[in-house]
């Protein structure tokens, strides 16, 4: 039995976090708060095991210790949507590159560059339910 339950949080750094956290804002409708020196917010939910428990998972944009290099690791954000097809059009008309779009038996997917380079990948469950139900 794994010792990881789920995910806790996606931590960007960014050179100018609140210029990402508009991006983000403004690409995926997302209302970030000011967490001091970041940008965060958090998406509510309820735990399968105890419906009477609500979790978090957080997502935070943080002020880089220093410029960030421009060939940085890069590491890759999923995000569930209910319909890919009208976050793409949404993304399009905002000027954003769709760079790589997927069908499978797993959903659709597709993917964009973050104004930092990070990689957002976007996935529609086959049910078109974001929990895969």
């Amino acid at each position: 039995m794994s010792h990881i339950a789920m995910i806790g949080g996606v931590f960007l750094y960014a050179d100018d976090p609140a210029k990402l956290a508009q991006w983000y804002a403004d690409a995926f409708e997302l209302s970030f708060q000011d967490w001091g020196s970041c940008k965060g917010l958090h998406f509510d939910y309820r735990e399968d095991a105890n419906e009477g428990e609500r979790s978090m998972l957080i997502f935070s944009i943080h002020p880089a210790k220093g410029p960030l290099p421009p060939d940085r690791g890069q590491c890759v954000i999923n995000y569930r949507v209910f319909d890919l097809a009208k976050t793409l059009d949404r993304l399009t008309a905002q000027g954003v590159a769709i760079t790589e779009r997927e069908d499978s038996e797993y959903g659709r997917f597709a993917w964009v560059n973050d104004p930092e380079g990070n990689r957002v990948e976007l996935w529609e469950a086959p049910s078109a339910n974001p929990t895969g139900a």
